[in-house]
């Protein structure tokens, strides 16, 4: 499943050759520790983080907030976004089954999938960011600015990640 997930991922164009192989492979490290629950919480960060990327395409690029070379990701994007979580399935074992991992590996995940909303999302806000350190207004797609639209869309993410592992029993491994 996880090699149809990454011609998928190649075929949508939502990331290059490189990031795609490194998603492949932080995605069998995710399934080979966390089962299939944890690699659905996986799915969903991949498909609706890249589906936000389509979203409102016209507007970003007017704005000059689209994701570099037309929505696809980079292996820089899958590392930043994965590195934390996969990490956290690598040391579950090594730390004899420590359930806080597993949690870390959610919260890692929910926090990646927040970022990416709130920038896809927030950016489509008619209303000025505010940068968060001065609350001076600021133009859209400038790092550390905020606006409501944005923090909405980061909470409904972060929460998906939470009501995912939930009704997939991930939390209960």
């Amino acid at each position: 499943f996880n090699a149809a997930l990454g011609a998928a991922v190649i075929f949508l164009r939502a990331g290059d050759i490189y990031a795609t192989a490194l998603g492949v492979a932080f995605g069998l490290v995710i399934y080979f520790f966390t089962h299939w629950q944890g690699y659905a919480l996986f799915i969903l960060f991949v498909a609706v983080g890249s589906g936000l990327s389509r979203v409102g395409r016209t507007r970003k690029r007017e704005l000059g907030t689209e994701e570099a070379r037309g929505g696809r990701r980079g292996i820089g994007n899958v590392f930043a976004n994965l590195a934390v979580p996969t990490a956290c399935c690598l040391l579950f074992p090594v730390s004899k089954g420590n359930p806080a991992l597993l949690i870390a590996y959610a919260g890692a995940l929910a926090a990646a999938f927040a970022d990416t909303a709130s920038s896809e999302i927030g950016t489509l806000s008619p209303g000025q960011p505010l940068l968060i350190t001065t609350r001076q207004v600021v133009p859209h797609g400038t790092n550390g600015a905020a606006n409501g639209l944005g923090i909405v869309a980061a909470l409904v993410a972060a929460a998906g990640i939470g009501c995912a592992g939930l009704a997939t029993g991930f939390y209960e491994l």
